[in-house]
């Protein structure tokens, strides 16, 4: 059977730079050796056996010119025919491109230029067959090229029509083919080893030639007054020096260009030069100019185009609700249910005349189809976009049709003319402006603003700095903030400003004594024992306002935001959604909620978060998670399960990035999947009915490195973006710190990860058809970058009941095939192994009666070691499907008794039980060094487990002494019995975070009298910690019972000091430690000797403590530079010295 994938092409404009090659004759240069042929049955250039094909190669940059070719016009290409075909090629194209692609491994959708067009090629006899274009093909010297060949139907079909390939390796030629339509606009699928032997004929290569990057610019939809830039580069991509004489654009009224050369310039091979050209609309349609480059070989002409537009345009569906009347000032409108896409557009008929300075009551008569939400926006500063500073939000969800209003107040800044308003209802979420898809209806509306009469005493907030909106604070002790201002015409003094979150005791007065200009802010920040605090996890409404005597307007006086407060998190952290954690959510669409279903561990009826795709056509959700603190952690890793299953066919996808700033702001996704993507977000085959996980087996094992938030206070978001598709579900959330990740990429079978890193190895000895060849690659599943709005739904996540409220469902899909099997895949997949250095968390082992160690024993374990593994592995199939065998380094591991009888056990994660796994123990000169497990499939976590055992030390003391931050430990053993050493071990105290060991004390062996024992640990910073002794025995036999019984408190400093940094002199790195006594604001500063500042370490207000802060001069020169140390009216300098 012959597979046809379709594609439905968006529209390009195609524009081209015509360089004329005006130096010398072109040269054929021959590309590849006569390594193998096609073959009659796969893919080639001339190939007969089907009656359609289209093909795609990749010639490199790299190739072209060890061959001998330069920039310029490629202006033919030859195949080397080995076998002619049976009959003439209909319609054949030939299409080419720049690419930074160096394969075929993937479709490339690069803007293709025609160079043949549509002929009918006979390559009746064998020897090299030449295409001569149509239309040269302008190769820029840099970049690789695109060839997209493609011809069909044909009149019949044989097997023949052969070529001579090279670089016979994978991935350099893809195609797609089809006897019954042709296959030009249709998506490659398949790949083949080798690619076309070619002869090319364009310009040698020692000539200068003019290259200009981009060579056409479309700058697409710019809003009016708004503007969008480019960068031009442009190169001597030639051998010879290129002097440019002069750039220029032919109209500047919308196209302006910022040119700092001085002409002539002359280029040298390799040399650029850059110029950046503005587009910035002062009217709506279409603008077209050129970009002229002259030089003393070329005049380069670059095309120019773009479009100026108004207000974006909503659609949504509004036969189920819809917007009746808006009555705004003089405005009132009755519209009824007469809505086109759920958008009407009124502003050239209904216009509302306001005055600044003045409140006005609008109106909006709503007829509801079940939870809508309403929002008005109006375009004060006329700039035809509609952001969240000109929005206002009608504050709770309407469920009964009827007339609701809401104040607004014209703002002092409005512009004076007419702009925009806009009443948007939607279903089940607010809405955004410019949203497309869902349920509701958008109208917009004329205003004419003039001047109104201030006031001559109104004191108000202008805005909020701290927290922001929908910010996850730490609900310990957080600043608030915001601007105050006279928006009177008379001075101000004597203002109080409070703040107020909820229904809670307001908070202040702070006293603005005055005078406050008329227009004139100023900033009130809460503070110290007036900062936000809460006694439990909440989110809420926070409202500052003032208190002013005389203040005539009062709809200025307060401002809100929604806060998150939540006791910050410690690592490990682990999140089964039984009794969860504060997890809020935020965004365009109410996608996530709390339902039950068969977990991961196969345990029925528990609790999981869902992503509703199947009720919600558009949106995005993120599911935030409280602030999780990754302090003291080194190589912190994220892992989680996942199961989803389209409808049919749909994109729906999720995303895992990373906030630090209290899920304002995300960083680039850690993790992101859609349907359509490889590996795929699928766990299962399609399916038209609501999911819900039924079996363990429905779920994959996901793992994600976080050690670049080491460190840092971090919020994990979970971004579920709908493409109107079925259920997704994540469980068991957990971060923990780990002592090694590594990302190993896997494409065929075999051992993959480092024993002496990792301590472990994972041998593939069966992967999924595809890993290594054999299945159908399909196309990266494309999830917009997305620009977060303000949080549109901000609250603690809930358990749903599915039936309330009642989801309208619509599904009439179509063109959208099912999927009835494993999803297509690519030729690689991603293994992902963490190993942890810690006693691992809830250890309960499943009762063993058939899995044996290598002594041939059958037990059920009661002890783990203090080491295990978290293993993932993407292999771009639903449940990353593989069978594998596990090899545990047990060379370090300590408590062993009998090596013959360790287990290897395996588990979910710790809401499971560990499983035991029938284990070998392998020996190398006599020592056993390796444990291995065979025909496993699955991925998890794995540790290694024994029976019971005890360790003789007798402790009879264990104190500790502060000194500063400096903490001594002292203690003594009674008598010792093969006693190897004591691990001294630290964490923070009053929290269940991980023990981190901070160093070791050699032991006495085996002695029956009392020995003393101590250990400094130096530059802690503020606060409480607990110790305890793990005691390792020469056996490797290990106890963790020795606790201190008291918490050691390392208190503030009372002197302002900076210390040396250490080491000095130093290369790269070196630690710079300082203390200061009250809070204030702190910066640490690096200086060379010129007094230039080449580093800032530290820029903010710090509490009294101790701080130790790296400074990395990986990119500095060797020298002496200074650091400066400034905390309130306190400062001091230090010197020190790199050497590289």
């Amino acid at each position: 059977m012959k597979r046809i994938l379709l594609f439905v092409f968006s529209a390009l404009f195609l524009l081209s730079l015509n360089v004329k090659d005006s130096y010398s004759q072109p040269v054929t240069i021959t590309i590849g050796t006569q390594d193998v042929q096609s073959g009659t049955g796969s893919y080639g250039p001339t190939n007969y056996y089907y009656m359609s094909y289209r093909i795609q190669w990749v010639i490199t940059a790299a190739e072209i010119i060890a061959a001998g070719g330069g920039a310029g016009n490629i202006e033919s290409m030859a195949y080397d025919v080995s076998q002619i075909a049976g009959g003439d090629l209909l319609n054949y194209e030939v299409r080419m491109a720049h690419t930074t692609a160096t394969d075929a491994s993937s479709h490339d959708t690069a803007t293709l230029t025609t160079v043949v067009n549509s002929h009918t090629f006979t390559p009746g006899s064998t020897g090299w067959r030449t295409l001569t274009f149509d239309t040269p093909f302008n190769w820029n010297g840099t970049d690789n090229i695109l060839v997209d060949v493609c011809w069909g139907v044909n009149s019949g079909w044989s097997s023949s029509g052969q070529v001579w390939l090279y670089n016979n390796v994978a991935n350099q030629m893809r195609g797609i083919r089809a006897d019954g339509s042709n296959q030009c606009g249709t998506i490659t699928s398949d790949t083949r080893s080798g690619k076309p032997r070619v002869q090319l004929t364009l310009p040698p290569a020692s000539n200068p030639v003019l290259s200009v990057t981009p060579s056409s610019k479309n700058f697409g939809d710019v809003t009016v007054n708004q503007t969008s830039a480019q960068v031009f580069d442009i190169t001597n991509a030639g051998a010879d020096t290129l002097t440019v004489n002069g750039i220029s654009v032919a109209d500047t009224t919308y196209f302006k260009f910022t040119d700092t050369n001085s002409y002539p310039v002359s280029l040298v091979s390799g040399q650029h030069i850059y110029v950046t050209v503005t587009f910035t609309p002062t009217n709506t349609g279409s603008q077209s100019t050129d970009m002229t480059v002259n030089s003393d070989i070329d005049t380069s002409t670059v095309a120019l185009s773009g479009k100026g537009i108004k207000y974006c345009i909503p659609q949504a569906n509004c036969s189920y609700e819809y917007i009746s009347n808006v009555t705004f000032s003089d405005l009132n409108l009755t519209s009824g249910s007469s809505c086109t896409n759920g958008y009407m557009d009124s502003s050239a008929t209904h216009f509302a005349n306001i005055q600044t300075y003045n409140t006005y009551t609008l109106s909006f008569t709503v007829v509801e189809g079940g939870t809508e939400y309403v929002r008005a926006w109006f375009d004060w500063n006329g700039d035809y976009t509609l952001d969240t500073t000109e929005q206002y939000s009608y504050p709770t969800a309407i469920t009964v049709s009827g007339t609701y209003t809401m104040d607004i107040t014209v703002p002092d800044s409005a512009i004076l003319d007419t702009t925009r308003m806009r009443v948007y209802m939607k279903y089940y979420s607010y809405p955004t402006p410019c949203v497309t898809g869902g349920w509701g209806e958008a109208e917009d509306y004329s205003v004419v603003i003039t001047a109104g009469t201030p006031p001559a005493d109104d004191v108000g907030i202008s805005s909020v700095v701290a927290p922001g909106n929908g910010q996850i604070v730490d609900r310990s002790g957080s600043d608030v903030s915001a601007y105050v201002k006279n928006f009177g015409t008379n001075p101000a003094s004597n203002i109080d400003v409070y703040y107020k979150l909820d229904t809670n005791s307001a908070i202040g007065p702070i006293n603005i004594a005055g005078p406050l200009a008329p227009g004139d802010s100023t900033l009130v920040t809460f503070t110290g024992a007036n900062q936000l605090t809460s006694a439990t996890d909440v989110a809420g409404a926070l409202r500052i306002y003032t208190s002013f005597a005389g203040d005539v307007n009062g709809t200025n006086d307060t401002a809100q935001v929604i806060v998150v407060l939540v006791n910050p998190l410690s690592v490990p952290y682990f999140e089964e959604f039984t009794t969860p954690a504060f997890y809020t959510i935020s965004g365009t669409a109410n996608i996530w909620n709390f339902l039950t279903g068969v977990n991961p561990a196969g345990t029925a009826a528990d609790q999981m978060a869902r992503a509703n795709f199947y009720n919600f056509s558009s949106g995005y959700q993120y599911l935030r998670t409280p602030i999780i603190d990754l302090t003291g952690t080194s190589n912190p890793v994220l892992s989680f399960y996942v199961t989803y299953r389209s409808y049919s066919g749909e994109d729906d996808g999720l995303e895992v990035r990373v906030s630090t700033d209290g899920g304002m702001t995300y960083d680039a996704p850690l993790l992101d999947k859609s349907y359509l993507s490889v590996p795929s977000l699928a766990t299962l085959p399609n399916s038209s009915s609501s999911y819900t996980p039924g079996a363990a087996t429905d779920w994959r094992h996901e793992v994600l490195d976080l050690s670049v938030y080491a460190g840092q206070k971090i919020v994990i978001g979970f971004n579920a973006i709908t493409d109107y598709g079925n259920n997704m579900w994540i469980d068991n959330i957990d971060v923990t710190n780990s002592a090694n990740v590594s990302i190993i990429p896997v494409a065929v079978t075999g051992a993959y990860g480092d024993l002496s890193t990792d301590s472990a190895q994972v041998i593939f000895t069966a992967l999924r058809p595809g890993l290594g060849g054999g299945t159908t690659p399909q196309l990266d599943g494309k999830i917009s970058e997305i620009v977060r709005p303000e949080g549109t739904i901000i609250g603690e996540l809930k358990f749903a009941d599915e039936n309330s409220p009642t989801l309208k469902v619509e599904r009439n899909k179509k063109g959208k095939g099912n999927n009835p099997g494993i999803s297509p895949d690519a030729s690689t997949g991603t293994l992902v192994i963490s190993h942890f250095t810690d006693f691992p968390l809830n250890n309960t082992f499943e009762p063993n009666v058939s899995a044996t160690t290598f002594n041939g024993a059958i037990y059920t374990p009661d002890v783990i070691s203090n080491r295990y593994w978290e293993i993932s592995f993407s292999g771009d199939d639903y449940v990353s499907e593989a069978t594998y065998d596990i090899v545990l380094d047990i060379r370090g591991q300590l408590g062993v008794v009998t090596y013959d009888s360790l287990y290897i056990v395996k588990r979910v994660d710790q809401s499971g039980p560990w499983v035991c796994l029938s284990t070998i123990t392998e020996y190398e000169s006599g020592v056993p060094v390796r444990l291995r497990a065979n025909g496993i499939s699955g991925f998890s976590q794995f540790g290694i487990a024994a029976a019971d055992g005890t360790l003789p030390v007798d402790l009879i003391e264990f104190n500790a002494t502060v000194d500063r931050n400096n903490v001594m430990l002292n203690w003594s053993t009674a008598w010792e019995e093969n006693n190897m050493k004591f691990d001294v071990q630290r964490r923070p105290a009053e929290t269940e975070a991980s023990w981190q060991t901070v160093g070791s004390v050699k032991g006495s062996g085996t002695v029956h009298e009392q020995r003393n024992y101590s250990y400094h640990d130096k530059r802690l910073v503020t606060g409480k910690y607990e110790y305890r002794l793990v005691q390792v025995d020469f056996d490797g036999n290990i106890t963790a019972d020795h606790n201190l019984g008291s918490v050691v408190e390392v208190g503030i400093p009372t002197e302002f000091a900076l210390s040396q940094n250490y080491p000095n002199p130093f290369n790269p790195s070196t630690k710079i430690d300082f203390q200061i006594p009250v809070e204030g604001m702190t910066k640490l500063v690096i200086f060379d000797l010129s007094g230039r500042e080449v580093a800032t370490l530290v820029n903010e207000t710090l509490m009294p403590g101790y701080y130790t802060y790296d400074f990395n001069a990986s990119t500095l020169a060797s020298g002496v530079y200074f650091y400066r140390l400034v905390s309130n009216d306190n400062i001091q300098t230090k010197r020190m010295v790199l050497i590289k």
